[in-house]
């Protein structure tokens, strides 16, 4: 009874074109090789352009359910790398998929054979060294970056994500003069004070082109970043570019002082006594929202409302909308309401409550399709296909790319265990409301309140779940 065979061929996009490696010429190779050796060929499976350093191939998973179903007796390739790049992954593949369901392995170019102890023993060795070639480039490309840095040259290339103002020709960062009268405003608006929901709209309206290509997230990086005084980073180093300044260097110390000065003052919101100051926002216009005096009851009692500061006017850096339609609402009718809440809520309830969004799984993929692009580009260089100018170009890019998202996902507020939140909300059930001081309800509050946003007719609430 002849044995029945498996061919599995994978091959980049560009690999079509050469000779012997497209999906037809390795496929026709392997049917004839199968032939001579009076296999039945069953099924063939294909993966083009799918990375060889993962196992997350359609072409490999249903080869896999096929052999787990006791239909193939023999798995066929033309190459070993066309099975796998890593050396865990084809060990894995040979020892626990392939041996267990007793099904013999074949790499017709190198002749290995998984029916003999020896050719299992060769698929071993040569995968460890296939595994140390993709290290080793690895390796070589961090270390090419770094010494591009520290010559005070920019890491990447022409097609890696460059620094918003500048050009990349001939090796070189040079100013682009548009762009670079972007940054310069950025700086002076936000020197001067106004919010970067403020400036976002100033450079739309300023420089419409561009205004697809600046949001908050973009002007934090670039109102942070010393690469406009002469700077190259890479690493966690600064080392001294060579490419010419955008900014002279008081206007960027200014500029950073006042990152400072924010971030302290972010922390004084946590000395008042009211419960939601630093954590209120005006539905309306969207700007956060302040305690005031409301002046004197005939009790005597001091009264204090929660208004927004684009309804209050004052300072001028915190006002969004000066037509903000938004009321003034009692602290000592809201505060009380917020602590009522807390006694009564249900984790299901904040969960059906919660109306923000939180795109940390897109992100995720996101990150983790770049990881493949990279491992693609990685193949594709060992195959001779991509020169390593052009490798080092496009990973910069995506690493790039890559490196944002990072830091977004980082930013997103951090994720709290359904134990951890079930623990907070019998805490704050069980809190002693009344004879708290403030500092200690207001660290109750903010265990389970992210933020709270106030319309004139309605409160909506962003928990932390």
């Amino acid at each position: 009874m002849k044995l029945r065979a498996a061919i599995y061929v994978r091959v980049s996009t560009m690999e079509q074109a050469e000779e012997g490696y497209s999906i037809s010429a390795q496929t026709e190779k392997l049917k004839s090789y199968a032939n001579a050796k009076d296999y039945q060929v069953v099924k063939v499976f294909t993966d083009p352009g799918y990375s060889g350093a993962k196992l997350e191939r359609p072409g490999l998973q249903n080869m896999i359910k096929s052999i787990e179903s006791k239909e193939i007796d023999v798995v066929l390739v033309y190459k070993l790398d066309r099975l796998s790049r890593s050396q865990k992954n084809t060990l894995f593949l040979i020892e626990d998929v392939f041996l267990k369901n007793q099904v013999q392995f074949t790499s017709m170019q190198e002749s290995f054979d998984t029916s003999t102890s020896f050719g299992r023993a060769m698929i071993g060795i040569l995968s460890v060294f296939a595994q140390l070639e993709r290290d080793a480039i690895t390796e070589r490309m961090q270390m090419g970056a770094k010494e591009r840095a520290k010559a005070g040259m920019w890491r990447g290339g022409p097609q890696s994500r460059l620094p918003f103002g500048y050009r990349y020709i001939d090796g070189v960062l040079l100013v682009d003069d548009y762009e670079a009268m972007i940054v310069k405003y950025m700086y002076t608006e936000f020197i001067k004070g106004t919010p970067l929901t403020k400036i976002q709209s100033k450079v739309a309206a300023k420089f419409p082109v561009k205004e697809t290509l600046i949001y908050p997230s973009i002007m934090k990086n670039i109102l942070q970043n010393n690469i406009y005084i002469g700077k190259i980073k890479y690493a966690g180093e600064t080392y001294e570019g060579l490419h010419e300044h955008i900014l002279d260097t008081e206007t960027y110390d200014k500029a950073q002082q006042l990152w400072e000065h924010r971030n302290t003052n972010k922390k004084k919101y946590f000395e008042s006594k009211y419960l939601l100051s630093g954590i209120l926002y005006c539905g309306h216009c969207g700007g956060k929202m302040a305690s005031t005096g409301a002046g004197l009851l005939k009790s005597g009692e001091r009264v204090t409302d929660y208004i927004c500061y684009s309804k209050k006017g004052t300072p001028s850096h915190m006002v969004v909308d000066r037509n903000c339609p938004s009321k003034r609402h009692r602290v000592n009718r809201l505060d009380p309401k917020i602590v009522e809440l807390l006694k009564t809520i249900t984790f299901e309830e904040m969960q059906k409550d919660n109306s923000f969004t939180d795109n940390t799984i897109t992100i995720k993929s996101e990150i983790e399709s770049l990881d493949t692009k990279i491992s693609k580009l990685l193949d594709l260089y060992q195959d001779g296909l991509v020169p390593i100018d052009v490798l080092n170009d496009r990973i910069s890019k995506l690493n790039d790319d890559k490196e944002l998202l990072q830091e977004t996902l980082i930013s997103q507020k951090k994720q709290i265990h359904p134990e951890e939140i079930a623990k907070n909300i019998q805490t704050a059930k069980d809190f002693d409301w009344a004879n708290s001081d403030s500092a200690a309800k207001r660290a109750m509050v903010r265990a389970l309140i992210n933020k709270v946003e106030l319309t004139n007719e309605d409160m909506k609430i962003e928990w932390n779940i």
